[in-house]
């Protein structure tokens, strides 16, 4: 079967196969008998469609996309391997054994923020501005965003050198100030140490009794 648009209904009158006419699929003999379901067939990529129309927009795109050399049929499969949340998960299961439990559960919880913004959305697709939007609905500390985009950033590394993308998009920039706790000059440390040895309990002194046996300090 080449590519084209089919339908696995045969002619009520004669029972011959119908045949895609650029307008419709019917039967050549009897032309006024229509198909009502339609499959489209390119390469490896096979979809149903109820109405002649759709399936004929979808045969030119896939043929569009042939012509400019962006077709993959990866895009049309059931099971959707590029699309964000499946990618992350694969990714996440490929890093599992070489990094720490904490590690992991770490960028667990960066892609789980990130799988419920993008969902499904074709890895391919995303750019900056998808990136930027995202970030602008975390509630999270300027640290923590910059940890997700470093995430996301080492998955589409990952993805390009498998080559199961091409291009790698941009990603935003996240800046954040760290929160310094307050440090004290040496001068000031040895007069804290020198306060606490003055107010320690005297160490090492001799005991002496006195005439009733009570022990004394000298």
């Amino acid at each position: 079967m080449k590519d084209g648009i089919y339908t696995d209904q045969q002619c009520i009158v004669c029972n011959a196969k119908m045949r895609d006419t650029g307008r419709d699929v019917s039967c050549s003999v009897h032309p006024q008998v229509k198909a009502t379901r339609f499959r489209v067939k390119f390469g490896t990529v096979v979809k149903r469609f109820k109405n002649y129309g759709e399936a004929f927009r979808f045969l030119t795109g896939v043929r569009y996309e042939t012509d400019r050399k962006t077709f993959d049929a990866r895009d049309y499969r059931r099971d959707n391997p590029l699309s964000f949340s499946n990618a992350s998960q694969r990714y996440g299961d490929h890093r599992k054994p070489d990094i720490r439990p904490t590690s992991y559960r770490s960028m667990g919880n960066h892609f789980e923020k990130a799988r419920r913004y993008f969902g499904d959305r074709n890895i391919k697709d995303l750019k900056y501005a998808d990136f930027e939007d995202f970030l602008k609905t975390l509630t999270v500390g300027g640290k923590t965003k910059k940890n997700i985009m470093t995430s996301i950033r080492a998955m589409y590394v990952w993805l390009k050198k498998r080559q199961e993308i091409q291009v790698m998009p941009e990603f935003p920039d996240v800046e954040f100030e760290l929160g310094y706790r307050k440090t004290v000059d040496k001068e000031t440390q040895q007069a804290i140490i020198d306060d606490i040895k003055a107010h320690e309990p005297l160490k090492g002194l001799k005991k002496t009794s006195n005439e009733n046996g009570v022990n004394e300090g000298i």
